[in-house]
C-alpha cells in the first residue's frame, strides 16, 4: 500500500496505517501520555499550557521532527523513528521530562529529573523491562515507559513542587550546626536518669569501684516542676475594640475546652520537664484535619528539640528560612498513607540521633518522615509552605496545590512552633537548663561520695597483716564459726596485726556538705522551698513568707513560661479563625446560664452550659464602610493550687460574707469596697453582688415600671460598677500574704 503523508494543524506527521493518540500532559510541565515504539501507532504529544512536551511525532523512517518546548519548560527536542538517531529532549526549567527517547533496538536513555520534579528513570528498548518513573504528588511525571509491543503507560505529571534534594542538603547543614546541642541534650537526659557516670570521667578509684549517683540535682528539678505546676495557667482573652467583647468572652470559655481535649495538663507538664532538664521547651500547634470524625480540630503537643532543625545563628525560630521536623514512622503506616511508596523505602533509610534507651528499639522497618516548613514572600506577605518527604521522595506539598492552599499551610504565616528557653544563650534559639547548671557540682558531690563510701567500706570490714612464717592458722582465724584458733609456738604481736584504716578526713566531709549547699544555692532549691526551715522559725505565716521570698527564680521562669503560653493561645485563635467554619458544640463549666443553646431550657442555676461556636465573628467584619479583622490580647491567669492559697481564698470569702458584701441593700458599699481591694477573681464577686441585687429588686421593677428614671439610673450605676470591676481582675499579692510577710519579717528581726 502506498503511504501518504498528512499534515495536521500542529504540523504532526502521520502515516495512513497509524492511529493518532493523544499523550496528554499535566498542567505544570511533566511529559504525559503514552510512549510508543516501532510499528506502534503514532502519537501526538500535544503541549500543555504550562510546558508539557509538544511538537511532532514521526513515522516509519521519516525525518525526525522538532517537538518544541512549552512556555514553562516542558520536554523539548526530537522524537525519532525506526533506525533514526536518537535526539535529546532537553529538560526545561520547570520540570518537564529530559533525556533521550530511543527507537527500536536503540539503547535505553536516562530521562533525568529536572530541578522542579520532572520525570526520572529510563525508557527501555525492544522487549526490555519497563522502568518506573515514580515521582511524588507535587510535580514530577509518574508512570512507566514501555518497550516494543508493550502497552503505553500514562506519565501523569503534576504541578511543580519544591526541590527535595536541595531540602536534604539544607537539612544536613542545619543538623551539623546543632550537633553540639544534640549531644548536650542527650547528656542532660542521662543526668536526669541518674546515669551521670556514663558521661563523666572517673577521677577517684578504679573502674571496679561502685558508682554512686547522687540525686541532689534530680531533687532540684522535681521541686521546680512542682512549683511550676502549682501555677497552671488559664487564658483570659481581652478585646481591642468594644464590638469584640462578646467574642472575647466566648474565646475565654471555649479555649480551655480545646486545651482539655488536647490533654494540655500533660503537655504543660512535659513542656516544663523539657525546660528544666534540657533548657528549652517547644510547643507544637497544628491543625489535625482527621480529628472529630473529619471535622478537624487543633492539635497541641510538646515537640522534642532533638527532632527539630532550624537555621543556625537565628534567635527566633520565625526568622529561620527553613524549619525541619523529623519523625521515625513505621513503613507500614507510610505505605498505608502513600501506597506508591511500596518497595521504595529501602533506599530512604537515614540515621536519626536519639536518646539512650533501656529497651531494644528495632528501627529497620521504619523510615524518617520529614516535615519541611519554609517561607516565601508574595506581594509583601509571608507565606509558610509545608512539604513532606521520605528520602528523596516528595509526598505532599502545599506549594504544588495553590488552589487548595492559596495562603500556604496556615493563614497566620508563622511556623507552628513556639520555642521557649529557660536560661537564654546569645545567638541561639535553645537555652540551657538545670542539668547544665548543676552538673559540675553534682559531679563533685558524686566523686566525694564515692570516696566516702569506699572509705567506710574499708573501715567496716577489718583486715589484717599476717607474717609468712607466722604460727597462726589463717583458715581458722578467717572462719567466724571456728571457736578455736590453733597457734604453733608462741603467739607474738608481730605474727598478725589489724590494718588500721584512717577515717574519712573531716575537711573532705565539710567539703562534701558545702558542695551540697552550693548546689542548692546555685539552683535556688533551698530547704525552705521544700518546707524545711532553720531553727527558731515555727510560725506558719513566717514559713509562708520565707517560701514566698525564696521563690524568686521560679517566679521569673514562670513569667517566661506564661509568655510562651500566651503566644500559644494567640496561635490557637488564628487556627480557630481559619478552620472553624462549621459550628461545633462546647460544654462550658462554671457558668450559670445556657448561652447560645437554642431550644434548651435555661435552668435557674447550673454549673454547666452548652455553647455552639464558629468563626463567624472572627473573620473580617464590616466597619466604617470597609472591613476590619478582630484582634485580641491574651492575659494569662495562673491557678494557685497550693493548700495555702486555697486556705487564703476560703478565708477571704468568709470575711466578705461576714462583712455583709452579699446582703441586700449593701450593693453600693460592697462595690465601692471592691474598687479598693485587689485579689483574684474580683470580677466574679462583683457579678455575684450585682446578680443578687437584680434578683432582689425584681419585684420593685415590676411594680413601678422598669423604664422609670430611677430604675434606669440605678441599673446604670450598677452596670458601670460591674464593668469597672471586671476590668480590675487582680494579679498582685493577696492581703493575707502581705500581712503574713510583715509578721514574718517582724518575727525574724534580731532583738537588741
Amino acid at each position: 500500500m502506498k503511504k501518504k503523508k498528512i499534515k495536521d494543524q500542529n504540523s504532526n506527521s502521520k502515516e495512513e496505517l497509524f492511529r493518532k493518540e493523544d499523550f496528554g500532559t499535566g498542567p505544570a510541565g511533566g511529559a504525559g501520555g503514552k510512549a510508543n515504539s516501532y510499528r506502534a501507532k503514532a502519537a501526538d504529544f500535544g503541549s500543555s499550557p504550562a510546558g508539557g512536551a509538544g511538537g511532532k511525532a514521526n513515522g516509519y523512517r521519516e525525518k525526525t521532527a522538532d517537538f518544541g518546548t512549552g512556555p514553562a519548560g516542558g520536554a523539548g527536542g526530537k522524537a525519532n523513528s525506526y533506525r533514526a538517531k536518537a535526539a535529546d529532549f532537553g529538560s526545561g526549567p520547570a520540570g518537564g521530562a529530559g533525556g533521550k527517547a530511543n527507537s527500536y533496538r536503540a539503547k535505553a536513555a536516562d530521562f533525568g529529573s529536572s530541578p522542579a520534579g520532572g520525570a526520572g528513570g529510563k525508557a527501555n528498548g525492544y522487549r526490555e523491562k519497563t522502568a518506573d518513573f515514580g515521582t511524588g504528588p507535587a510535580g514530577g511525571a509518574g508512570g512507566k515507559a514501555n518497550s516494543y509491543r508493550a502497552k503505553a503507560a500514562d506519565f501523569g505529571s503534576g504541578p511543580a513542587g519544591p526541590d527535595v534534594q536541595r531540602a536534604n542538603k539544607i537539612l544536613a547543614k542545619y543538623k551539623r550546626g546543632k550537633a553540639s546541642l544534640d549531644g548536650r541534650l542527650i547528656e542532660s537526659e542521662e543526668w536526669w536518669k541518674l546515669r551521670q557516670w556514663n558521661t563523666t570521667r572517673r577521677t577517684v578509684g578504679s573502674k571496679t569501684d561502685p558508682m554512686y549517683a547522687g540525686a541532689q540535682l534530680w531533687n532540684c528539678i522535681t521541686s521546680k516542676h512542682a512549683e511550676a505546676m502549682d501555677g497552671y495557667p488559664e487564658p483570659n482573652v481581652r478585646p481591642r475594640m468594644p464590638d469584640d467583647r462578646l467574642e472575647a468572652k466566648m474565646l475565654t470559655d471555649v479555649l480551655p475546652v480545646i486545651l482539655e481535649r488536647n490533654d494540655f495538663l500533660r503537655v504543660y507538664s512535659d513542656h516544663w520537664w523539657a525546660l528544666l532538664k534540657k533548657g528549652t521547651g517547644v510547643y507544637g500547634c497544628f491543625w489535625d484535619g482527621g480529628a472529630l470524625g473529619g471535622l478537624g480540630d487543633i492539635a497541641i503537643r510538646e515537640v522534642d528539640l532533638l527532632r527539630l532543625s532550624w537555621q543556625p545563628g537565628v534567635t527566633d525560630i520565625q526568622d529561620s528560612e527553613n524549619v525541619f521536623y523529623e519523625t521515625l514512622t513505621p513503613d507500614e503506616e507510610l505505605i498505608a498513607r502513600w501506597p506508591r511508596l511500596e518497595g521504595r523505602l529501602h533506599g530512604a533509610k537515614r540515621a536519626l540521633r536519639s536518646y539512650r534507651r533501656d529497651d531494644s528499639w528495632d528501627t529497620s522497618e521504619s523510615s524518617v518522615l520529614v516535615d519541611w516548613y519554609y517561607k516565601k514572600r508574595r506581594g509583601g506577605r509571608v507565606i509558610v509552605h509545608l512539604a513532606q518527604f521520605v528520602g528523596d521522595e516528595l509526598l505532599f506539598s502545599t506549594e504544588a496545590d495553590p488552589a487548595a492552599f492559596p495562603n500556604g499551610i496556615y493563614d497566620h504565616g508563622m511556623y507552628p512552633f513556639i520555642v521557649q528557653p529557660l536560661f537564654p544563650v546569645e545567638g541561639s534559639i535553645a537555652g540551657y537548663g538545670y542539668c547544665d547548671v548543676g552538673r559540675q557540682y553534682q559531679e563533685q558531690i558524686d566523686v566525694l561520695n564515692q570516696a566516702l563510701v569506699k572509705n567506710a567500706a574499708f573501715g567496716a570490714k577489718p583486715r589484717f597483716f599476717v607474717r609468712e612464717d607466722g604460727s597462726v592458722s589463717e583458715t581458722e582465724f578467717a572462719d567466724p564459726e571456728s571457736d578455736l584458733v590453733h597457734v604453733g609456738g608462741n603467739l607474738g604481736e608481730d605474727s598478725i596485726r589489724q590494718i588500721r584504716v584512717a577515717p574519712f578526713p573531716e575537711v573532705a566531709l565539710r567539703l562534701l556538705n558545702s558542695k551540697i549547699d552550693e548546689l542548692k544555692e546555685v539552683t535556688g532549691n533551698r530547704d525552705v522551698t521544700n518546707g524545711g526551715v532553720a531553727g527558731g522559725v515555727t510560725a506558719a505565716s513566717a514559713i509562708a513568707a520565707l517560701q514566698e521570698a525564696s521563690g524568686k527564680i521560679s517566679r521569673d521562669a514562670n513569667l517566661m513560661a506564661y509568655d510562651a503560653y500566651r503566644r500559644l493561645i494567640l496561635m490557637c485563635i488564628e487556627l480557630i479563625r481559619q478552620f472553624y467554619g462549621l459550628p461545633r458544640w462546647f460544654m462550658i463549666r462554671g457558668r450559670d446560664a445556657a448561652i447560645g443553646a437554642p431550644g434548651l431550657p435555661a435552668p435557674e442555676y447550673s454549673s454547666e452550659s452548652f455553647v455552639r461556636y464558629d468563626n463567624s465573628r472572627l473573620v473580617p467584619q464590616p466597619y466604617a464602610g470597609g472591613y476590619r479583622l478582630p484582634v485580641f490580647d491574651v492575659r494569662v491567669d495562673p491557678q494557685r493550687a497550693t493548700p495555702y492559697t486555697k486556705m487564703a481564698q476560703n478565708e477571704l470569702a468568709l470575711q466578705l460574707l461576714a462583712a455583709g458584701f452579699f446582703s441586700p441593700g449593701n450593693e453600693r458599699v460592697a462595690l465601692a469596697a471592691l474598687d479598693m481591694m485587689d485579689f483574684t477573681d474580683k470580677d466574679r464577686v462583683a457579678e455575684t453582688i450585682i446578680k443578687n441585687y437584680l434578683q432582689s429588686a425584681e419585684g420593685f421593677m415590676e411594680g413601678d415600671g422598669e423604664n422609670a428614671p430611677g430604675n434606669r439610673a440605678e441599673k446604670g450605676i450598677i452596670s458601670s460598677k460591674l464593668k469597672k470591676n471586671a476590668a480590675l481582675n487582680a494579679r498582685r499579692e493577696h492581703p493575707i500574704v502581705a500581712r503574713a510577710r510583715e509578721n514574718a519579717r517582724a518575727a525574724t528581726q534580731v532583738r537588741q
